[in-house]
């Protein structure tokens, strides 16, 4: 069946929300067997979701798996809501860029993060609690 739906007035939608991400440079890496992992930024949306904006880069062909990536707080592992790559290879010159987002729900208050890459040697990068990506 075929319908077709007439709107009177387009104007009377409501208005889309407005998200905006609100970021903070915050710059740490580490390095191992020619692989480096880099935190470039850290954001909020406002509504309760945290972001991990990062670069992995290696010095000859490695494919990258999304198993690799563990969010740690305290002595436990924290859900990733979503992971983002620009790739699923990094080599000399072509850098693989991502995002990682949390949720507030998920989260302990007052405790410090790490972002972890389980490769063939490990890589951790250690944030700051959710609270301090604001200042």
């Amino acid at each position: 069946a075929d319908y077709i739906v007439y709107l009177k007035n387009a104007g009377s939608l409501p208005p889309k929300p407005k998200t905006q991400i609100k970021w903070r440079p915050f710059v740490v890496a580490d390095s191992k067997e020619g692989l480096t992992l880099r935190v470039k930024r850290l954001g909020t949306t406002g509504s309760g979701f945290w972001l991990i904006d990062f670069e992995l880069r290696s010095g000859k062909e490695t494919r990258i798996q999304p198993e690799w990536f563990w969010v740690t707080q305290g002595k436990g592992y924290r859900p990733i809501h979503s992971l983002y790559l620009s790739g699923v290879s990094t080599g000399l010159g072509f850098p693989v860029n991502g995002t990682i987002t949390l949720r507030q729900i998920d989260l302990l208050v007052g405790t410090p993060l790490r972002l972890e890459v389980t490769a063939k040697k490990k890589l951790i990068v250690n944030l700051p609690e959710v609270t301090g990506w604001l200042k």
